[in-house]
């Protein structure tokens, strides 16, 4: 067989089962037919063959993101005039000024959307307010959602327009803050949802958003993500995308709507849907349940108080009786289950309806997952192992949240984005952005994976360390597992999908703090080339 495309002379770290490092990999049409040395490889040449030297530079497989919000990342990259994140706003006031240039050229009476904002790094330490927001917008609406996806902040004129008032009562699992019983424009967690749901997107939003973000990964090295946030609107319009083969990324997405999310996956159970439904390019994940809050915003359920705030222990967004009935319906009818879980408390839980579901209907090989896993402890790993459950984590948190964690949290740090611990125990365990909550990049990962240190300098743990092959593997071949999808892709293989990435630089070979540095020069999908540094 002639290859197509070859790549010599590089560092070729295949994640096959004995973690082979080569120097060459070949590929016809889309598949990988030879992985090996240089004279091996150059075998499969011919007069229509492209050949590239890597010139000692890697070549991994390519990225998979194992939990990402794809559309509202696209939409943050779309908003960049309005994006409130700590590299554009340190204090309230810049805030107010950033919502000021907005309005004063978007029309009135337009919704101003921002993003990013993270109250963590603000001067004042506080949230912005509605009084914030009404003075630099009074004739806008304005919405603005926090960094964690959890919280956001509404102006009068928004919440008049979201129809929600002094007397509106918070919903189960979620709080619309007041001062002396006025709403102070803050929203937290389904609160934030069904404020959030009062201001849907348009197609041509999500459609921008999409074209946008699948540009993003592939400039990342990332050729699969899984969509952690997937409603009505937006699955049409992805999978309208990926039939006109407008996208290069692989999509597999989670069922799930931040907006009355128990009533939308209560509909989803008539309609006969199960877990794998699409091809390669767009395919139907799990379902996926929101049980806890935010480790940023100290909304996540744990057992016993917080470290630095005795008075809270998180929240919940249903009770173990609620979640076992949920969890057992779409475990029935085929669905692999999601679970975000971040609190020691809501990691039990839902391990326990795991263990309900399949001790009243067994089924192999499930692979039901728990979305974020933040603050096991030991038993808890333990228990996860046992039920063969698989998880995927931030690392890029350690580094970026790891100082607030430490503060908030205390000594359950000690299994904060545990990795070694799940190695160790015999769980797949894979790595994704959360993004927006952390950048896209995956080289923010793998630093931050391999070298727990926060952002301030402290130490978060380090018997925790992966190392570099450890810590590919989890972006890769671990990623793959959890969409069933490790006989295809995540390794580079003879027989598997030639979706790979070319580094800058030899990463097994680069310091650990010149990690973050490296780039992509070149992604492939399918065999093809689509995208060129």
């Amino acid at each position: 067989m002639q290859a197509d495309l070859i790549l010599k002379n590089g560092q070729v770290i295949t994640v096959d089962p004995q973690d082979t490092v080569v120097s060459a990999v070949a590929a016809a049409g889309n598949k990988i037919i030879c992985v090996g040395s240089d004279e091996e490889v150059l075998s499969y040449s011919g007069p229509e063959t492209r050949v590239i030297d890597l010139q000692g530079r890697s070549l991994v497989p390519g990225f998979i993101d194992a939990h990402i919000h794809t559309g509202i990342t696209g939409l943050t990259y779309n908003s960049r005039e309005t994006d409130c994140g700590p590299d554009r706003a340190q204090t309230i006031g810049d805030i107010r000024e950033i919502i000021r240039r907005a309005a004063a050229h978007t029309p009135k009476g337009t919704l101003i959307r921002s993003f990013n904002y993270n109250h963590n790094y603000l001067k004042e330490g506080r949230h912005p307010t509605r009084w914030d927001l009404d003075e630099a917008a009074p004739d806008h609406p304005v919405l603005m959602t926090h960094a964690s996806f959890h919280f956001s902040v509404a102006n009068s004129m928004a919440l008049r327009m979201a129809g929600i008032t002094n007397e509106t009562p918070d919903p189960e699992g979620g709080v619309f803050e007041r001062r002396d019983g006025e709403l102070t424009g803050l929203a937290i967690d389904n609160a934030h949802g069904m404020l959030y749901g009062a201001f849907p997107f348009t197609e041509e939003e999500m459609r921008q958003g999409l074209l946008t973000i699948d540009r993003a990964f592939l400039e990342n090295g990332i050729t699969s993500v899984q969509d952690a946030g997937a409603n009505t609107n937006f699955i049409k319009t992805l999978i309208e995308l990926g039939n006109r083969q407008m996208l290069k990324t692989r999509y597999y997405f989670m069922l799930f709507s931040f907006f009355n999310n128990k009533d939308y996956i209560s509909r989803l159970f008539d309609l006969g849907l199960h877990t794998g439904l699409g091809d390669d390019r767009v395919r139907m994940g799990p379902f996926k349940i929101m049980l806890d809050g935010s480790s940023i915003c100290g909304t996540v359920a744990m057992k016993k108080p917080y470290h630095g705030n005795p008075n809270t222990q998180g929240t919940l967004t249903m009770n173990q009786e609620e979640l076992n009935d949920y969890v057992l319906r779409a475990h029935r009818q085929g669905y692999q289950v999601a679970c975000h879980a971040i609190g020691d408390l809501a990691i039990e839980m839902i391990i326990n309806a795991y263990e309900h579901a399949q001790t009243i209907f067994p089924r192999p090989d499930c692979r039901h997952r728990i979305e974020h896993c933040t603050f096991p402890d030991a038993a808890l790993i333990d228990r996860i192992a046992r039920n063969h459950i698989v998880v995927n984590t931030i690392p890029q948190c350690v580094y970026s949240s790891g100082d607030a964690y430490i503060r908030q949290y205390g000594d359950r740090m000690r299994y904060g984005y545990a990795q070694q611990a799940f190695i160790k125990a015999g769980v797949v365990s894979a790595f994704s952005s959360d993004s927006p909550i952390a950048p896209i990049d995956p080289m923010q990962g793998l630093y931050s994976a391999c070298n727990r240190i926060t952002y301030a300098g402290a130490e978060a743990w380090r018997e925790e360390e992966v190392s570099m092959l450890q810590a590919i593997r989890m972006y890769t071949r671990n990623g793959a597992y959890l969409s069933f999808d490790e006989n295809k892709k995540g390794s580079l293989e003879p027989g598997k999908l030639a979706d790979f990435a070319v580094l800058s630089e030899p990463i097994l070979d680069t310091p650990i703090e010149r990690v973050r540095d490296i780039r992509v020069d070149m992604t492939v999908v399918d065999g093809e080339i689509c995208y060129e540094r």
